[in-house]
């Protein structure tokens, strides 16, 4: 979790690049339930199987990355049938099953026992859900900026309010990317190998 802009994405390409392991990004929208118009989930694994350059043997120790999860996950009722299946399918898949692919040329099985999954969300509007924000009296702006800097708005229980499944947050490890500082964002564009100067 972490807000638009903080490397949620960038992080993950990095890994990929150091380590030669392939992946796939996804993004979540682009996936609906069996039955309906869209994307189905199991094309995830025929994308990364592509990446891997057809060796099935590295696409089952891949990684996949699954971009704007917060997409997906609603409140509202009417909708909640349709996200829900899809999250239910994800989670199916990072148990670990083995999924048949009908791919253009072949056939093929993949295990998904050893595939790295992780799920990325900005979460937009969690900030108002968090009761550990709410502070009592005054403040000045150190005190502020230092509250900011220890309390983190994506907490379980901000994501379960939020309707986060908590089946999905029992089986995904929760890491917090807070928002960058002007310094930090000065340090990328004079010195990263990204930046558009």
């Amino acid at each position: 979790c972490g807000p638009t802009g903080v490397g949620k994405t960038e992080i993950f390409r990095c890994i990929s690049k150091m380590t030669g392991i392939p992946i796939t990004m996804e993004d979540s929208t682009e996936y609906t339930a069996s039955g309906f118009k869209g994307k189905d989930v199991t094309d995830i694994l025929y994308n990364l199987y592509l990446n891997a350059d057809r060796d099935i043997e590295k696409a089952q120790r891949g990684i996949v990355l699954i971009d704007e999860i917060d997409k997906k996950i609603s409140t509202r009722s009417e909708v909640e049938v349709y996200t829900k299946a899809v999250i239910d399918s994800l989670l199916k898949m990072a148990e670990g099953h083995i999924y048949h692919i009908e791919a253009k040329d072949s056939k093929i099985d993949i295990d998904t026992s050893f595939i790295t999954f992780a799920m990325s969300g900005a979460f937009s509007g969690i900030d108002k859900l968090n009761e550990n924000k709410r502070s009592m009296g005054f403040m000045s702006e150190e005190q502020k900026i230092e509250q900011e800097k220890t309390t983190s708005n994506y907490t379980e229980k901000a994501l379960l309010k939020y309707g986060v499944m908590p089946e999905f947050l029992g089986r995904n490890k929760l890491v917090v990317m807070n928002s960058l500082k002007e310094e930090e964002f000065c340090r990328i564009i004079q010195e990263s190998d990204k930046s558009y100067l």
